[in-house]
């Protein structure tokens, strides 16, 4: 296999895991996105590091050397994306636990000790 397939393989594995991370946000699983932020890093470097090598015309050398530099320039654009939606996450975990923690605290205040339970009605496993 020479270069420019390798390169062509990488490409393609990098949109595929673009595909997954989708699934990934859309499961708010930040383990395997994150997982899927390290396999792109290592395509494109893998891309950047066969890429010197292969054996293409000039004019598809640049093209595959302006395709990198997007892709490139793309990740860090969804790095940050990904970023503030995971901070918009644990916010709202935040704001999930501290609610939690109050009701419990005016249950507490409120509600008979025989007759009160440490579930919150709707909210229980949290916190």
């Amino acid at each position: 296999m020479n270069s420019g397939e390798r390169c062509r393989l990488l490409l393609e594995a990098y949109e595929r895991t673009t595909e997954l991370e989708a699934f990934a946000l859309a499961r708010q699983d930040a383990v395997y996105l994150g997982e899927l932020q390290t396999k792109k890093n290592r395509l494109i470097e893998g891309l950047c590091r066969h890429l010197p090598e292969a054996e293409f015309e000039d004019s598809e050398r640049e093209r595959w050397n302006g395709r990198i530099a997007a892709l490139t320039e793309k990740q860090g654009e969804h790095l940050r994306q990904v970023g503030q939606e995971l901070a918009q996450l644990k916010s709202s975990l935040a704001e999930t636990s501290f609610a939690t923690r109050h009701i419990r605290q005016v249950r507490h205040a409120y509600v008979p000790a025989e007759s009160r339970s440490d579930e919150v009605p709707g909210i229980s496993g949290l916190a």
